[in-house]
């Protein structure tokens, strides 16, 4: 999932990352801004056609069972 080129611009507390949205068992990975962060990956701007540097997020990174479903992390916020 592509986060663009600078962190700073991400604004949302909380991330909700959706897999298989167009069938029927859509899957959520819940996930805090400061997670995101912590998780992403970094171009290397050399190796890029542009040279700018982009910031992703890998499947890998957040299809994890701490995050999948993980509806349960929002009843901390009441």
């Amino acid at each position: 999932m592509g986060l663009g080129g600078n962190l700073a611009n991400l604004r949302s507390d909380w991330w909700i990352i959706t897999t298989k949205a167009k069938t029927d068992a859509p899957v959520c990975f819940i996930m805090t801004l400061n997670e995101v962060k912590e998780l992403c990956h970094y171009s290397d701007p050399a190796k890029s056609r542009t040279g700018a540097a982009s910031i992703w997020l890998q499947p890998s990174a957040y299809d994890q069972p701490q995050f999948r479903e993980a509806w349960h992390r929002f009843e901390t916020l009441t």
